[in-house]
């Protein structure tokens, strides 16, 4: 035989298997496709199906088509409630995009799982104030000289400043405001709300969700430098207790302090 008829015979003997698996991959045993649900997705890709979901109920506000759509995300045995609230809080401890956050908090909020960390990053609706014009003063036949005013006594603060502390650390990076709140007699009291301001925006925080720390303990980090002050928002208010400062130096650490933490602990006055 030949060289060139060898040939022949074996490029003939390829095209006929070929078309051969070819009829039988098209014909008689054709692939099947199923499409993927979301709860099979890997972690990564089901984070991104929660935040399409988040970001819809932001656009149009319907809380049941977000809730079915939570079921689809959720494994059997899975709380798709608490899958979101585990994103959300993943977002928050990592400081990751804010504009995101906003739109897991708002969902999250609306399904009853936030918690006191997560509504400081609520948006705030509250209505545009209308200014209203003030008539021109008219003419009275006699002038009545007016009453003296009389002093209104300016409510005492219900929680007082009982301890603030300044700890110098040798550790570098963000320093806390630590607040703890207590009763009369001492005990922590949990659900206070408490507000820590710097110069560039405030955060409020709720003691109550360390218990490891005591039901009276919250605290907040200090993100940028500057001088912070935290207050009791709750009743009456408290006291304002400025001149914590973020900066080291600021707060007359020692030279070899790299970062300041300050525990602050207010009480409530007696009645």
């Amino acid at each position: 035989m030949t060289f060139a008829r060898r040939t022949a015979l074996i490029l003939v003997g390829f095209g006929v298997g070929l078309a051969v698996a070819l009829y039988l991959a098209w014909m008689v045993w054709p692939v099947e496709y199923a499409e993927s649900a979301p709860a099979d997705l890997e972690p990564a890709l089901r984070e991104g199906y929660l935040i399409l979901i988040a970001e819809g109920y932001d656009h149009d506000g319907n809380l049941e088509r977000a809730r079915s759509r939570l079921q689809d995300v959720a494994r059997p045995g899975e709380d798709p409630t608490a899958l979101l609230a585990a994103l959300t809080q993943k977002y928050l401890d990592e400081g990751l995009d804010l504009r995101t956050l906003r739109k897991l908090v708002r969902l999250t909020h609306a399904l009853g799982a936030s918690t006191g960390e997560m509504l400081v990053y609520l948006p705030a609706d509250q209505p545009t104030p209308t200014r209203t014009p003030t008539p021109a003063p008219q003419p009275s036949p006699t002038a009545t000289p007016p009453a003296p005013p009389t002093a209104t006594p300016t409510p005492a603060p219900a929680y007082r400043l009982a301890e603030r502390r300044r700890l110098c650390r040798a550790e570098e990076g963000p320093g806390q405001v630590q607040v703890v709140v207590r009763d009369e007699a001492g005990q922590g009291l949990p659900g206070i709300r408490v507000q820590v301001a710097w110069p560039e925006g405030t955060e409020t925080i709720f003691t109550g969700f360390k218990p490891e720390q005591g039901d009276g303990y919250a605290d907040a980090q200090m993100r940028v430098r500057g001088e912070y002050r935290v207050t009791v928002l709750q009743g009456s208010g408290g006291e304002v207790v400025g001149g914590l400062y973020a900066d080291p130096d600021a707060a007359g650490c020692p030279a070899e302090a790299r970062s300041v933490t300050w525990q602050v602990v207010f009480q409530r006055a007696a009645p």
